[in-house]
């Protein structure tokens, strides 16, 4: 494609060229005696070459630019509070909404009071450090993957126009339809409310990770280990590696 315009291109020159120099046509000679024409032959030759020069460089020697795709920002790199507010008065889930903002705020916080405590019992040289730091970040990514599948499902939900059935509706649309409308907000109900009911849950062992923690007798990593809500995370994060929103 690219050697084709090259190739248009220069014909295009060579046309006009012929055209305005040929004797047979316009006849316009760099040695004519008219100033004027002599002028414009030049110009056209001058002209002619810089074209030529520019579209062997242009078209030869550059590489065509790729399209550049803006990607979405991953679930790391967005306010998620910013986010949800969007959502503040979605027409079927309100209430879920506003936990989940909840739930935001109070990881903030439990995330801050972990990290002040790892900085408190442990040393960052010990194993234990790292061992504690590596699950409040896991929890945290599993915690932020429901709220990326809340925010998923809310707009989902949101451009499928879905709202209450009322007894309209039931008049104008068969059952079939109904049942279908029926079935599409059943479906998103329970992911929307099983996200967060997951977050709550994740919420619930970071507050009893945080009591097991100032509880722990020594900085040992293996008493660490050992400590049931420990067990219960890494289990749960086990359970949903292979987590799909």
């Amino acid at each position: 494609m690219r050697q084709l315009k090259l190739i248009g291109l220069l014909l295009g020159v060579i046309i006009i060229n012929i055209v305005v120099l040929s004797p047979g046509l316009l006849g316009v000679s760099v040695r004519s005696d008219s100033v004027f024409e002599k002028s414009v032959a030049l110009t056209l030759l001058i002209i002619s070459g810089i074209v030529v020069i520019y579209a062997s460089f242009r078209f030869v020697f550059t590489m065509p630019q790729a399209n550049i795709l803006l990607r979405e920002p991953e679930y790391e790199e967005m306010n998620f509070e910013e986010a949800l507010l969007h959502y503040r008065h979605h027409r079927l889930f309100p209430v879920e909404v506003d936990l989940a903002l909840d739930q935001v705020n109070r990881m903030k916080v439990k995330k801050s009071a972990l990290l002040d405590l790892l900085r408190q019992r442990f040393q960052p040289n010990e194993l234990s450090y790292n061992r504690f730091l590596g699950v409040i970040t896991d929890v945290e990514q599993f915690f932020n993957r429901n709220i990326q599948g809340l925010l998923n499902k809310l707009r989902g939900s949101e451009i499928s126009s879905l709202s209450a059935v009322d007894q309209r509706q039931q008049r104008m649309f068969s059952q079939r339809v109904m049942q279908q409308k029926h079935q599409l907000h059943q479906e998103y109900t329970t992911y929307v409310q099983g996200y967060v009911s997951s977050n709550e849950e994740i919420l619930i062992k970071l507050d009893q990770l945080l009591l097991e923690t100032t509880l722990l007798s020594s900085s040992d990593f293996r008493e660490l280990e050992e400590m049931p809500c420990m067990q219960e995370i890494e289990l749960l994060i086990k359970q949903t590696k292979f987590y799909k929103h």
